[in-house]
C-alpha cells in the first residue's frame, strides 16, 4: 500500500482460498511439496524462484491474514479449517465459505484503515490520476485531479504504485475476462 494514495490492492485475493502448507491434516504437505505443484500446475512457466519464495512464506502470510481479523472458516476444535482444492492430493487451501477474495479485501482495508487512524497513512479520496510523471525513464510521480474542487494536483515521490486491480488492465494480452470497446 502507498502511505498516500493508500488503497487496499487485491492481489492476494482469490476467489476460492489461499494455499500455504500448514499440514493441519498431518497428509504429508511441505514447503517442497506445495513449491512443485505450483510449478508443474503452471505448466513450468513460472519462475522457480519466485514460487519457492511464495511457498517458504505462505504460512506467514496465513498467519498475517488472521491477525489483520479476516475471518476464515474454523473447525470445531478451533483450528483454521482447510481442504483440497484445484487437483492437490493434500488439504492446503484456507478459504472464508464462498467469499475469500472479498474477505481479504475488507481485512486490507481495516488494516490500512488502523494505520490511517494512527496517522501513518494520510488518504487523499475523490482524486482521479490523470497523468504519470516520467522522469530519465522512470516513474517519479503522479498528476491527479481533485473530483470536488476540479483543481489539479501533483505528488512526487521515490516509487509510484499503480494498483490497477490486475494486470490485465494494464496489459492487452490476459485470460481474464474483460469488455472490449
Amino acid at each position: 500500500m502507498h502511505p498516500r494514495f493508500a488503497t487496499p490492492c487485491p492481489q492476494h485475493c482469490r476467489p476460492r482460498g489461499n494455499q500455504c502448507c500448514q499440514n493441519y491434516p498431518n497428509d504429508g504437505d511441505s514447503i517442497w511439496r506445495l513449491f512443485y505443484d505450483t510449478i508443474k500446475g503452471g505448466d513450468y512457466r513460472s519462475r522457480e524462484a519466485n514460487v519457492y519464495r511464495l511457498a517458504q512464506i505462505s504460512n506467514q502470510i496465513i498467519d498475517h491474514c488472521v491477525a489483520q481479523g479476516i475471518p476464515f472458516a474454523r473447525e470445531y476444535s478451533g483450528l483454521l479449517a482447510n481442504r483440497s482444492f484445484g487437483g492437490a492430493q493434500v488439504s492446503r487451501t484456507f478459504y472464508a465459505r464462498g467469499q475469500t477474495g472479498q474477505q481479504l479485501l475488507l481485512g486490507a482495508y481495516g488494516a490500512m484503515m488502523r494505520q490511517v487512524a494512527a496517522g501513518r497513512i494520510e488518504l487523499f479520496p475523490r482524486r482521479e490520476m490523470l497523468d504519470l510523471v516520467v522522469i530519465a525513464g522512470q516513474a517519479r510521480g503522479i498528476v491527479v485531479r481533485n473530483l470536488i474542487t476540479g483543481a489539479f494536483e501533483r505528488y512526487a515521490g521515490d516509487t509510484v504504485v499503480l494498483a490497477t486491480g490486475g494486470y490485465s488492465n494494464v496489459y492487452y494480452l490476459s485470460t481474464n475476462g474483460k469488455i472490449l470497446m
